[in-house]
């Protein structure tokens, strides 16, 4: 699979459904290796999952705030990280970084994601 491939798809029906359901844990730095980061204030966090969505967030999570053509991801990271998101890709940082959490700064968040999702099943197929 590629990434243009990737992008053809809904992402997340595409991650939830084929690739999170097992319990797998991957590292950030290692979901990162095919992104350009602009900037990173984080630790290695153990990542159970990426999301886009707020309201999908729970323990573990990976949130990238996207930019929609209606509302605008980054003015939900708070609610992300309150609702257990351990690290967050963003294109702005927010004003307060909260403690525990690893920043990852992206020029564009929704080409960042399907490169990590990429990255994910290049690595859960490498343990096949």
């Amino acid at each position: 699979m590629s990434v243009n491939t990737i992008y053809n798809y809904n992402v997340e029906e595409i991650f939830v459904i084929e690739y999170l359901n097992t319990s797998y844990i991957m590292l950030l730095n290692a979901i990162l290796e095919n992104i350009e980061v602009l900037n990173k204030i984080s630790e290695n966090k153990e990542i159970t999952d990426v999301v886009f969505d707020s309201r999908k967030v729970k323990s573990g999570s990976l949130f990238v705030a996207t930019r929609g053509t209606a509302v605008d991801g980054h003015n939900f990271i708070d609610c992300a990280v309150a609702n257990g998101a351990v690290a967050v890709m963003c294109e702005y940082l927010p004003e307060k970084l909260a403690d525990g959490v690893a920043y990852v700064k992206v020029a564009d968040s929704a080409e960042a994601l399907p490169l990590i999702i990429f990255t994910i099943v290049r690595q859960k197929t490498l343990l096949l």
